[in-house]
């Protein structure tokens, strides 16, 4: 008959147990106050001063106000040939894309990319020229 061997138990391994570590490691910093102690963070005895009162800005009557209209600047003559070219561009693209029957779809939306691309430039455009500051004289 076949002999039973005994599985050797494992608290006879000869490696050691590991350092048992502490739960949390100290910390460097000093623990942070509670709440209670940190919401207010004005100094001592702020709370005693009275706040001084501003008054509240006077504000013309309705009728009154007056909206200044304020010109847009003339366009340079760079920015006329910017604008130019930009529309010469965007016009041959959609004339491109109506026009030609053959155009692959990848084509299609190429050309649709860059014709929204141009009309937001040109939105763009516009609208920083309107909103720019006026020019010193």
């Amino acid at each position: 008959m076949a002999e039973t061997r005994r599985v050797t138990s494992a608290s006879a391994s000869p490696r050691p147990k590991p350092k048992p570590r502490p739960r949390h490691p100290p910390s460097r910093y000093p623990p942070r106050p509670g709440l209670d102690e940190t919401h207010d963070l004005r100094p001592p005895g702020a709370e005693d001063r009275p706040r001084p009162v501003r008054p509240a800005p006077a504000r013309p009557p309705a009728a009154q106000v007056v909206l200044a209209s304020r010109e847009v600047p003339r366009r340079s003559t760079a920015e006329r040939v910017i604008l130019a070219v930009l529309l010469c561009g965007l016009g041959l693209n959609a004339a491109v894309l109506l026009a030609n029957p053959r155009l692959s779809r990848s084509d299609l939306v190429l050309g649709g990319t860059v014709l929204l691309a141009g009309l937001i430039l040109l939105g763009l455009m516009e609208l920083c020229r309107r909103s720019a500051p006026p020019p010193a004289e």
